[in-house]
């Protein structure tokens, strides 16, 4: 069995870092405040982190990647490429 936390052969080859890339940031007051809170719950492989704007939990892109599937609900952080979301059921980016 492949080791969640390694990036799976797609994601190699489409050149996505180890966190995952950030999806959407609509509503969102400091982007770069929201990448430092991923990153540091990806290092500390946590489940996610909460949302200073909303106050919801975000599931983080190391979460999401242990867990071995995409869902398609278009996760902030999803670590899986394209085809493997629209697969699962994502709407493309442009209906979100």
């Amino acid at each position: 069995m492949r080791d969640p936390r390694e990036p799976s052969a797609a994601r190699r080859r489409v050149g996505l870092d180890a966190t995952g890339p950030v999806h959407t940031m609509a509503g969102v007051s400091d982007p770069a405040r929201i990448e430092r809170l991923h990153a540091a719950a990806c290092r500390r492989r946590d489940t996610g982190y909460v949302d200073p704007d909303s106050g919801l939990l975000v599931l983080t892109a190391w979460y999401l990647r242990s867990r071995g599937y995409c869902c398609g609900t278009g996760c902030r952080h999803c670590p899986y490429p394209p085809d493997e979301q629209a697969a699962a059921g994502r709407k493309p980016a442009s209906s979100e």
